[in-house]
């Protein structure tokens, strides 16, 4: 527990020095299958993200799918490409990660979306992704789609 507070620390010294944009936010929306045995149900995503550039973003996901029974935790580690600073500002993505109750099922997601600046520190976005799920004996496919806001620090 000690080395995840000095990690949220040193990354926080680093943005303040460096004057890199550090973004906090949520997302919400459904998680629908796109092939057999893949999840469905409603996502929740709390998201991180640390500027490395203007347009590029390095983040963290912690999500939340509930369906029948059952509560899927997807964890991941993202990249987006902004293709604009200001206004309209669509990006593309991917995310690497893996499913923290379900023995550890990966899975990567590319992804496209956009954000639009509604304050000068507050974003809304709109995200969809395609997750290829693998697990023993296969792989399968899903659509996420989030709608979001990110305050940016």
């Amino acid at each position: 527990m000690k080395t995840k507070k000095y990690l949220t620390l040193i990354v926080l010294l680093i943005a303040l020095i460096t004057q890199a944009q550090v973004k906090l936010g949520g997302e919400i929306g459904p998680w629908l299958p796109i092939s057999t045995f893949s999840p469905t149900g409603f996502l929740v995503n709390l998201k991180s993200r640390f500027g490395i550039s203007d347009n590029v973003f390095l983040g963290a996901n912690i999500g939340f799918v509930f369906n029948s029974g059952t509560t899927l935790i997807p964890a991941s580690g993202t990249i987006e490409y902004y293709m604009a600073k200001k206004g309209f500002k669509p990006f593309l993505g991917v995310d690497a990660g893996y499913f923290l109750n379900t023995g550890g099922a990966a899975f990567m997601a590319p992804a496209a979306g956009f954000a639009i600046a509604v304050q000068n520190n507050i974003d809304i976005s709109a995200r969809v992704s395609m997750p290829v799920i693998f697990y023993t004996g296969g792989a399968s496919i899903s659509m996420p789609i989030a709608i979001g806001t990110m305050y940016k620090f």
